[in-house]
């Protein structure tokens, strides 16, 4: 009976040995965890806290409204005018592209001289911005010729200013035709020598809701020609743009997917 009560009370130590190692090693193992994750914390939190210190630093060095500022740069040693050198159904030289917006060449389009500049649709976005220059000297204004409806509510052309994001001149006398009709872009004297860029939108929300833009020209006091040329275009970093305003969300989400 002696050696049956030893053998009892030596496999109740044993078995409180191998429980106490039992939870002595899940307490471990939760330790660990918990060391483990909070360490996974430590690094997550400081990515973020990092993140946060970059994006912070970022807009004191760059201008406000950071998020609608894009820099662009010459794509090319020119600026299409005319489209009638580019490829048709892509955006052309010396011009970004957002939704539909291409050179397109069409004879439902009249009094167009070969291809022109396709933006958006009766139920379509399209909008661009051409590269940043700077404005000739004895400029007056910006003739061109312009078809389709979209009107000051829903598009046209604009010349902006690129340090500002103020609209200089606009020309948005929506037709509803599809044949070119002489527009301009007025009053532009006064920015001579700043740096611009010009702008063409248009968004859907009825029938004639597109754009076509042919043959821009920069025009002074006595209607002659200037030209733009390659030193006027001004560099990547010099150049800030914003995206259009008709086209920033909600509305470009609702309406298009960009």
């Amino acid at each position: 009976m002696f050696s049956v009560v030893l053998s009892h009370r030596m496999m109740s130590g044993m078995f409180s040995v191998v429980l106490s190692h039992r939870m002595m090693s899940g307490m471990f193992s939760v330790v660990l965890s918990h060391r483990m994750m909070s360490g996974m914390f430590s690094v997550l939190l400081s990515r973020r806290m990092m993140s946060g210190m970059f994006f912070v630093l970022l807009r004191r060095l760059w201008p406000p409204n950071l998020g609608n500022f894009l820099p662009r740069g010459p794509v090319s040693t020119s600026i299409s005018l005319d489209f009638n050198g580019d490829v048709v159904n892509r955006c052309p030289k010396g011009w970004s592209c957002w939704g539909h917006a291409a050179v397109w060449n069409s004879s439902s389009v009249g009094g167009a001289e070969g291809s022109y500049f396709s933006m958006g649709g009766s139920y379509e976005n399209g909008s661009a911005n051409s590269t940043c220059f700077i404005l000739p000297t004895d400029v007056v204004r910006v003739s061109l010729q312009r078809c389709g409806g979209a009107n000051a509510e829903h598009g046209g052309f604009f010349v902006v200013n690129s340090s500002n994001g103020a609209t200089l001149c606009s020309a948005t006398n929506g037709e509803n035709t599809w044949d070119m009709q002489s527009d301009e872009c007025p009053d532009l004297e006064v920015h001579a020598g700043h740096t611009v860029y010009m702008r063409v939108v248009a968004y859907y929300g009825f029938n004639y809701g597109q754009v076509f833009i042919d043959t821009i020209v920069f025009e002074n006091n006595n209607s002659a020609a200037l030209m733009i040329s390659a030193l006027q275009l001004v560099t990547l970093y010099a150049c800030r743009q914003r995206q259009p305003a008709l086209l920033t969300f909600p509305r470009a989400l609702e309406m298009y997917k960009l």
